[in-house]
């Protein structure tokens, strides 16, 4: 994984990050009331999209699941199953986090190519999460 990234790396990552995380709570509400009902085609369409959006961002070597890129439209997931791979893409946008942020100064910052001061939060892991 990349540790320095450009300032519009940057921007992409977070804009990316925090879709991943905005869907994942709304996910996360249907799949603890209705874990195994289907998610309705519109939602997946979102869903995919993101999804598509962080595999480009991450690569092909770095997905959070070999040979995964996106749900299948004629065979809907389950909240629940949606909610796993949406915890799994989290989870390695936070690994990538911890490679490409450093603490100095007392803050956290990007590492950019172009020595730009980009505050960030600490990594997930580092926050006791």
């Amino acid at each position: 994984m990349a540790k320095e990234m450009t300032k519009n790396d940057v921007v992409l990552f977070e804009k990316i990050f925090t879709k991943l995380k905005s869907l994942l709570k709304e996910i996360q509400v249907l799949a603890s009331k209705k874990p195994n009902d289907a998610i309705n085609k519109f939602k997946l369409g979102l869903i995919n999209e993101v999804i598509i959006e962080a595999n480009n961002f991450l690569g092909m070597n770095n997905l959070p699941l070999d040979g995964f890129t996106n749900f299948d439209d004629d065979s809907i997931p389950t909240n629940s199953d949606v909610s796993m791979v949406l915890n799994l893409y989290i989870d390695r946008f936070e690994l990538l986090k911890s490679y490409i942020t450093k603490f100095t100064k007392g803050a956290w910052y990007y590492n950019t190519t172009d020595g730009s001061a980009i505050r960030s939060s600490a990594p997930a892991k580092l926050q006791g999460k």
